[in-house]
């Protein structure tokens, strides 16, 4: 008989961190959408595939919540590794590709309007800057999310 603990928090703990890298992707979603409303028809063309992107993670993480969830226990958890891997795995990639593709929109976007005064050319590429600078942390903490969890599941740090 082995140490049966509830894993009452587990259930949270994940979905939780999860949640708050998806309100931050969906906030830079949400500026790519008002710039292309703003800017022109041309300029909605990404948001198609970083919606069908989020819906992607969401649709992950609530199977990783249920699986969390369903096993109650460290124990039974231990015995969906392999399906957990597996959500999470599909979680980050979609994660990290809407990372890229709000980037490179943005940056597009921007590039495309700059103009011949000085002071709003730095404007847009500081706010250039930014968008990549968002886009390698979130994609970095993404990918380091999915590369501890397949390593290091298992084990109760995780």
């Amino acid at each position: 008989m082995g140490l049966t603990i509830r894993a009452v928090g587990i259930s949270l703990q994940l979905p939780c961190l999860v949640h708050c890298a998806n309100l931050l992707r969906h906030k830079n979603m949400g500026r790519l959408v008002l710039a292309s409303q703003h800017f022109g028809i041309k300029y909605r063309i990404p948001v198609v595939p970083v919606v069908l992107l989020a819906l992607v993670q969401v649709s992950a993480g609530i199977a990783q919540a249920s699986l969390m969830f369903q096993a109650g226990t460290y124990e039974r958890l231990n015995l969906k590794t392999l399906s957990l891997i597996k959500t999470t795995s599909v979680q980050g990639a979609a994660a990290a590709l809407c990372d890229i593709i709000i980037t490179a929109s943005l940056c597009w976007i921007f590039r495309s309007h700059r103009s011949g005064i000085k002071r709003t050319n730095t404007l847009i590429e500081k706010l250039q800057i930014y968008a990549i600078n968002r886009a390698a942390a979130t994609s970095v903490a993404v990918t380091l999310e999915v590369f501890l969890y397949y390593f290091c599941s298992g084990t109760y740090y995780l």
